[in-house]
């Protein structure tokens, strides 16, 4: 297995996680819904979603340079197993051909293969994001959704609809993580109960290696070409469900101001919410009445105020306040601190 692959891995996370870091800056206050069982959940940014994505990917970054440490070890002078007569003088050997260590034992050198595995367990690790990344661009662009729109290069139309944009690139991207995953297994397999010392079996390693190394470099690639293309827009047919976002901080400030407990408050929200289906309107668009009614108190304007104010999904945004949360200043302090970390492993390369 050659070390190279771990730096050209390493080199095209580093380069796909500087351009989500670029789109990240561009929407720190992009309005965006956050999700939990494909519902619309709380508002938050698209800058913070691409956070999330930055966030898992540096993760990655951090296992590969620890799996590089164990993979840089010469096994070079350990011979067919059990080393050699002559005296050759592996420590020297092992600088010459850019190795920071050796396996010294001459038999685990020739023997052992769960580099291989460590290798293939973490690309199983990078395909899951890469599949998770890809499945989400796929939800969030389509049609009915409406949050982004890729670029038309790496989409297609129909061959019968014409009018379809179908996200071609993503599902292809998406199934060949299915068989990097799968890859795992099969290498597992390939190696369960051989006998100590070199077998020809492990020849059968090198092309799941080179198939699952493939499928990753060239899904970075591509996802490289596609971030700085994409563009975000929100439409009116996903705006419903996204203006009640803001449902959780209504109950959060009338827990804060008006004293309810929190099971009240959800209980009462809910029955606002009702509302707005039933008249086919937004949170913040409930008059007096309406909130007094639902929230089984009576109200006044400055009431009214305060409510709708927690109906407004940017002043949500802006009122979270919590370490890593989606509020601008720590949208902001997060950018510049993964930037300076990209920094500094681009200048360790």
């Amino acid at each position: 297995m050659k070390r190279g692959v771990v730096s050209e891995f390493s080199t095209g996370m580093l380069s796909v996680e500087t351009r989500l870091l670029l789109l990240a800056q561009k929407h720190v206050m992009s309005i965006f819904p956050g999700y939990t069982h494909l519902q619309p959940a709380q508002p938050i940014t698209f800058a913070h979603y691409l956070l999330s994505v930055v966030d898992s990917f540096l993760r990655n970054n951090d296992r590969l340079t620890q799996f590089y440490a164990r993979l840089n070890k010469s096994p070079m002078g350990s011979g067919a197993l059990a080393g050699s007569s002559f005296n050759i003088d592996r420590r020297y050997v092992a600088r010459l051909l850019g190795f920071d260590d050796l396996v010294e034992n001459s038999l685990d050198a020739v023997a052992g293969r769960d580099f291989v595995l460590e290798f293939l367990g973490l690309t199983s690790i990078i395909a899951l994001d890469l599949s998770r990344f890809a499945e989400d661009l796929i939800f969030y662009s389509c049609a009915d959704v409406g949050l982004v729109e890729l670029p038309d290069d790496f989409t297609s139309t129909s061959s019968i609809m014409p009018q379809k944009k179908n996200p071609d690139f993503l599902e292809v991207i998406r199934a060949r993580m299915a068989n990097v995953k799968g890859n795992v297994m099969a290498a597992s397999t390939l190696m369960h109960s051989l006998p100590t010392g070199y077998n020809l079996d492990f020849q059968e390693l090198t092309p799941i290696v080179w198939s699952s190394a493939d499928a990753l470099v060239s899904s970075l690639s591509i996802l490289e070409q596609l971030i700085p293309r994409l563009r975000l827009t929100i439409n009116s047919t996903g705006r419903a469900g996204f203006l009640l976002t803001s449902a959780t901080e209504v109950a959060n400030i009338l827990v804060r101001d008006f004293r309810f407990s929190f099971r009240d408050a959800h209980r009462s929200v809910g029955r606002a919410v009702r509302e707005t289906v039933r008249k086919k309107q937004a949170l913040s668009k409930l008059g007096i009445e309406d909130w007094s009614t639902a929230l089984h108190v009576t109200l006044d304007a400055s009431d009214l105020a305060k409510i709708r104010k927690a109906t407004d999904l940017v002043e949500v945004v802006k009122s979270y306040r919590t370490l890593g949360s989606p509020a601008p200043g720590e949208t902001k302090r997060m950018i510049g601190q993964r930037r300076r970390k990209l920094g500094s492993s681009q200048k360790r390369k």
